[in-house]
Parts: C-alpha cells; structure tokens; sequence
C-alpha cells in the first residue's frame, strides 16, 4: 500500500505584488505533525517539495490545491516536484529544470582579460588614423573601439 499524497495548499500574498511583478505565493503542508511552508514568485509548490525533500521526508504523492482554483495540480514525487520550477519574462509561462542559485552560472560574463599585466597602453593622435586614408578609425575598422568614444576622448583608454 502506497502512502497517501501530501495536500499542499498555496494562496497568494497579495500585499507582495508590485506594479512591475505578479505577487508572492504561500504554499504550505503539514507531514507527520510538522508545518512546513514556502514562498516564490514561481513555484512555490516546487520551493515546498525542496524543503519537504531537505527535511528528510520520504518521497510520496504531492496534491497541490490553489486557493480559487477548482481541481488540483499533481506531482508523482516530491522529486520530481523539486527538480522543477517556472519561468517568464518576455515569453510565456514555462516549466523548468531547477538549479540552485550558486550553483547557476551567470548569464552575462565579463571577458577574461588576456596579456600581460603592465602599464595601460595609451592611443595618441596618430594612433587614431588609419595609415591608408588618414582619416578617423571608425569602429568597422576596429572591433576594440567604442564607436560611442570619439577622437580625444579615447586618449588614454585601453585597447
């Protein structure tokens, strides 16, 4: 006989929501006489069977019941609930793989400095004319130029 499914109920936090963000879920269990509660923007259920799983709980059915909502959403195993979470943005609502934040890579990385370290190279005026026209260097002729900087304030910059 299979251990009956955990009742997860979630609610939202309606004080939480902000103009530019949909608000903070509350979902919340109760297992052997224990409370267990978690809240996120997406997945809270998800967040809950993380904690449910940390907490040493052993894995069984969950039954998700979102207040306002007729029916519920059901998850196989606490597992398989934790290894997911969601996202948007600018697309629509999608079920993800979950990663621990300081286990996620970040998205936008600075380039690994390259060379060697010693005094800051400087562009001087003659450095800023092509040999073939003598005219400005724009950025097409050059990837490492900021084509926002112009002449004499790129004096002194690092190429």
């Amino acid at each position: 006989m299979t251990a009956p499914a955990i009742i997860v109920r979630v609610r939202p936090l309606e004080e939480t929501r902000t103009p530019n963000s949909s608000c903070v879920w509350l979902a919340e269990c109760e297992v052997g006489g224990r409370r267990f509660e978690a809240r996120s923007r997406h997945g809270a259920p998800n967040a809950l069977a993380r904690e449910l799983a940390d907490a040493g709980i052993p894995d069984r059915q969950l039954e998700v019941y979102f207040e306002g909502l007729a029916g519920c959403l059901r998850w196989g195993s606490i597992t398989a609930a934790a290894k997911r979470t969601y996202t948007e943005g600018n697309r629509p609502l999608q079920c993800i793989r979950w990663v621990a934040p300081q286990d996620a890579v970040q998205t936008i990385r600075a380039a690994p400095k390259q060379g060697v370290k010693g005094p800051a190279a400087t562009a001087t005026p003659h450095d800023l004319v092509s040999e073939e026209s003598r005219s400005p260097i724009t950025a097409t002729d050059s990837p490492n130029l900021n084509p926002c900087v112009t002449g004499t304030a790129m004096h002194g910059m690092r190429f």
